[in-house]
């Protein structure tokens, strides 16, 4: 790759391209990390919005604790 890159490129510019390189480089990871970042807000989003949902829902029907129903105190298990 090296060689290819010295007969391509005029050897006073290859500071300036390996620079191009790196600046392309950095622009990828940069555009990876932000791409990773908003994957994992969604999903992080989702993951509320679920646990929102299921809360919701539990309020509008008697919430079980240990066998006994929040509402009448009564034993369910036995």
């Amino acid at each position: 790759i090296i060689i290819v890159i010295l007969l391509l490129v005029d050897h006073k510019k290859i500071p300036e391209f390996t620079r191009g390189l790196g600046k392309i480089y950095r622009e990828i990871k940069s555009a990876q990390e932000n791409i990773k970042n908003e994957i994992m807000k969604e999903g992080i989003d989702d993951i509320l919005k679920e646990k929102v949902d299921k809360e919701e829902a539990g309020d509008s029907k008697s919430d079980i604790v240990d066998g006994r129903t929040k509402e009448d105190g009564t034993d369910r298990a036995g």
